[in-house]
């Protein structure tokens, strides 16, 4: 390893050890394996660190869970699709849902400890049924981004969910 000094050379110093130079009272640090104690400390110094920033982050776990649900229509559905949400034993931070079979008439959704982040309804041309719709559980929503809808004919929804591991990129799509 090649360290680039700034200190003036000894013919410049008369060898004075007293006038090192810039960055000379740098400590660099000693070569070898790190103790165990140390590798703990710096364990708990990141861990602290990361916990500090995960609440701004919103989802921590090393993996999140998503429900895909071909749902058949949400206004007759959406009970049956919480009381099965109720007897998961983990409950899912996603929700994709296929078939909301939404439309204009229904103006807003609610579903018991989830947003409603983005929700495609079937376009008009294409007949009844169909239409997308994601929620998010409400300890997750500030981290899930829209990031876009399908355009002409396809009916698809893009998010991003930011985590501490970095971003992950979700499509429902039917």
């Amino acid at each position: 390893m090649h360290l680039l000094s700034f200190a003036p050379g000894p013919a410049r110093t008369d060898g004075e050890a007293s006038n090192p130079g810039p960055g000379g009272s740098q400590r660099f640090r000693r070569r070898g394996p790190r103790s165990w104690a140390s590798m703990d400390r710096r364990r708990q110094r990141l861990s602290a660190k990361q916990s500090a920033t995960s609440a701004a982050a919103g989802l921590t776990a090393d993996s999140f869970v998503l429900l895909l649900i071909n749902l058949r229509g949400w206004t007759s559905h959406h009970a049956e699709l919480l009381a099965r949400i109720k007897l998961l034993n983990v409950k899912p931070d996603l929700i994709c849902v296929n078939e909301s079979n939404l439309n204009l008439a229904t103006k807003s959704i609610e579903l018991e400890g989830y947003e409603v982040i983005k929700r495609l309804d079937r376009r008009a041309d294409k007949g009844s049924g169909g239409g997308v719709l994601i929620l998010a559980s409400s300890d997750i929503a500030g981290s899930v981004t829209f990031l876009e809808e399908g355009s002409g004919t396809d009916e698809r929804i893009w998010v991003t969910v930011h985590s501490t591991h970095g971003p992950h990129l979700v499509c429902c799509w039917y």
